[in-house]
């Protein structure tokens, strides 16, 4: 049962510190060149997560390593880590932190529609479905929640 305390509270440190990292971030990409800046962050992410393999004495077998998980490596390092972060940082010059966030909590519902459709391997219950559906109408809600409020500011 400790673990799962310990694991509730790594989540819950991760979306803190998660939640500081976009607010800052919002403040730098508005400084310095986008591009430069996400190469940056991906030069410290490289060396942490390295860093960190090493602290913690990972071990890898290269030599058994089939070429569809380098495939996935690749896509993974590239679309998706350097993809989200060049987006990132290039979007939220425009959108605020709030915003920000509110498309990040989409995730979910893209990893589920990637991973079902477009893969094709992943099966969801209805329940696992309902959950997707209800995460974006929360999404829905909030953005409309603050167009509105950006109305009214304009107004004022």
């Amino acid at each position: 049962e400790s673990d799962v305390l310990l694991g509730d509270f790594l989540v819950l440190i991760c979306a803190l510190l998660f939640a500081i990292f976009i607010i800052l971030n919002d403040k730098y990409v508005h400084l310095v060149n986008v591009y430069l800046y996400s190469l940056m962050q991906l030069i410290v992410i490289c060396v942490l997560c390295l860093g960190t393999s090493f602290l913690i004495q990972e071990s890898y077998s290269i030599e058994y390593m089939r070429f569809s998980f380098w495939m996935i490596m690749v896509y993974m390092g590239l679309v998706v880590t350097t993809g989200t972060f060049i987006f990132q940082n290039w979007s939220q010059q425009y959108q605020g932190p709030a915003q920000t966030a509110i498309i990040f909590a989409l995730e979910p519902v893209f990893a589920v529609v990637f991973a079902s459709f477009i893969i094709g391997d992943e099966t969801m219950t209805v329940l696992g479905w309902v959950g997707c559906a209800l995460i974006f109408l929360a999404i829905l809600i909030a953005v409309v929640k603050i167009q509105e409020n950006n109305k009214i500011k304009k107004i004022k």
